[in-house]
């Protein structure tokens, strides 16, 4: 299930870490109440590509507006210039942009 904004507002944090699809291995992660009950945006994927790559999340940022947040459609478009960065040579030999 997709999420929009309206619907992620709408999330309340529980007694558990709850991860909820967003779309395209991207994930909203609600953190438990007594953590402090924040959500923040995760993306999942295989490093490097393929079968034989390790799956590794990356933390994107903390849901929201303002100064280093993300909201939804923010999240989406860092998340597609991470996966596009991860199939560059520059990601594979470790060497940085």
């Amino acid at each position: 299930m997709n999420l929009n904004d309206a619907q992620i507002r709408s999330l309340q944090p529980g007694d558990r870490r709850q991860n909820k699809s967003v779309g395209d291995s991207l994930f909203l992660v609600i953190e438990p109440t007594k953590a402090g009950g924040g959500k923040s945006f995760e993306g999942r994927m295989r490093f490097p590509s393929g079968r034989g790559g390790k799956q590794i999340s990356v933390r994107i940022g903390v849901y929201g507006r303002g100064l280093g947040r993300y909201t939804l459609s923010e999240a989406r478009v860092e998340w597609t210039r991470i996966k596009n960065w991860s199939r560059t040579k520059d990601a594979l030999s470790n060497k940085p942009a």
